[in-house]
């Protein structure tokens, strides 16, 4: 029973991966696995438990029948035949026949079979009792009713077969393989949006980079129009204070100075101006 399920584990062997996958991929988390990228491992679902040991059962017969260490060369691996083999007299295999071609030629297999026969009548193994005339009564109707219905039995039993094989295995294999493929569509569309969201992250990052540095030359250019206005208010109170006070020492210095001429000086000045002014219009008269 084992040699069968190794046989039909084949084709599931082959089809899932599960020399590679399975023994990664179905283990039960526990406490002594380690995560894999250092991530807490995925928990299992219930319903999938059992889907999950099963699956782990054939991928130990497939590593037992079809592993490494098997020599295929001297023990090729064995296929279930979806026909019966080709027979002689309804009952002995061709390819026994074949076997003994080689070596006893055409006659060799039927001198054989007659030869056993006489040779375990005349030692008295096979003996002839009554039994043996209903063996005979009851052999030729079972060989022609296989010969004449044996085909259309066979052919219900095949469809039976195939319908089963169909539900067991072909069915559920199908079936596993468009959820695989939806399943990996899906986590190739996760891992472009995962990959996609990393250079989104990037993205982020610099946009907010140059938030920050716009926000820090704003306040900086802040800082100096600030800085500047009160620079400039302090230079110009510094102006103020300066014109004030020449403007009060001029007046006050010429305040002084007129209060300080007498009217004889006042008018002396001013005689002394009018000299000054005929002697400068006699000069431009002599030129001209």
């Amino acid at each position: 029973m084992l040699s069968r399920l190794a046989l039909k584990s084949g084709s599931v062997g082959r089809f899932c991966g599960l020399q590679r996958c399975l023994p990664q991929i179905t283990a039960r988390p526990s406490s002594s696995t380690p995560a894999v990228g250092g991530d807490k491992p995925l928990p299992v679902l219930p319903q999938h438990q059992a889907m999950i040991e099963d699956m782990v059962r054939w991928t130990q017969a497939n590593e037992v029948f079809y592993g490494k260490d098997r020599d295929t060369v001297n023990f090729p691996i064995l296929k279930m035949s979806p026909e019966k083999p080709k027979m002689r007299f309804l009952v002995i295999p061709q390819e026994w026949f074949d076997a003994l071609y080689t070596r006893t030629g055409v006659t060799g297999p039927y001198l054989l079979t007659y030869g056993l026969a006489a040779t375990l009548v005349s030692k008295e193994i096979f003996i002839v009792d009554h039994v043996f005339a209903d063996l005979m009564m009851l052999t030729p109707p079972v060989l022609l009713a296989t010969y004449f219905w044996g085909p259309k039995v066979g052919t219900w039993f095949q469809k039976r077969i195939d319908k089963e094989n169909h539900l067991i295995y072909e069915k559920p294999i199908a079936d596993t393989k468009t959820s695989c493929t939806k399943q990996m569509a899906k986590l190739e569309t996760a891992k472009e949006a995962l990959d996609a969201t990393k250079d989104f992250v990037h993205a982020q990052k610099e946009y907010v980079l140059l938030q920050l540095e716009a926000s820090y030359r704003e306040r900086l250019n802040k800082v100096y129009t600030e800085v500047k206005k009160r620079l400039d208010f302090k230079m110009e109170v510094q102006n103020a204070q300066r014109r004030f006070e020449q403007e009060h020492m001029v007046n006050w210095i010429t305040s002084n100075v007129v209060k300080s001429i007498t009217p004889k000086e006042e008018e002396k000045s001013i005689a002394d101006c009018i000299a000054t002014l005929k002697k400068i219009s006699q000069a431009q008269s002599a030129t001209a």
